[in-house]
């Protein structure tokens, strides 16, 4: 009967022919897993605070979203449009910013995968009032130019 280092010689390559390059020696199930299963990138990030928590869960009441929009209708043209049409269809700021005549068909907002956060196309139906705001843009590019800095 062969002893204990004679078997590890003579044992089989693993059934998943995974290998440990720096010994050459078959893989542990442990070693397996994490490669199959790599480790969080977040393991080692502590859990935010209560008070970081709060702020991140904090919404605007009913008051402060109406000082907000009057505000920005006193700002007028360009910047207050831009933060009014924001609030009425939540779209990110430069795919607001940056929205073109041709993108708006119908009442509807079709913006290409390329101009997507996500690079996924969307389609976002506007409300009467976003599509109000848009008619009383000039022409050319819908809010960009005048919302640049």
């Amino acid at each position: 009967m062969a002893g204990a280092q004679d078997y590890q010689t003579e044992m089989p390559p693993s059934p998943t022919g995974a290998q440990d390059a720096a010994t050459d020696q078959p893989m542990s199930y442990e070693q397996m897993l994490q490669l199959i299963n790599p480790p969080s990138p977040g393991a080692g990030v502590a859990p935010p605070s209560e008070i970081e928590r709060s702020a991140l869960a904090r919404v605007l009441d009913d008051h402060e979203i109406a000082a907000v929009w009057h505000a920005a209708q006193r700002q007028g043209r360009a910047h207050g449009t831009l933060v009014q049409f924001l609030m009425l269809t939540a779209l990110r700021r430069n795919e607001a910013a940056e929205l073109r005549r041709s993108e708006v068909v119908e009442g509807v907002i079709r913006l290409p995968p390329e101009r997507m956060k996500t690079s996924v196309a969307f389609t976002l139906p506007l409300s009467v009032a976003a599509a109000g705001l848009l008619a009383s843009c000039p022409r050319g590019v819908v809010l960009r130019r005048t919302a640049q800095r």
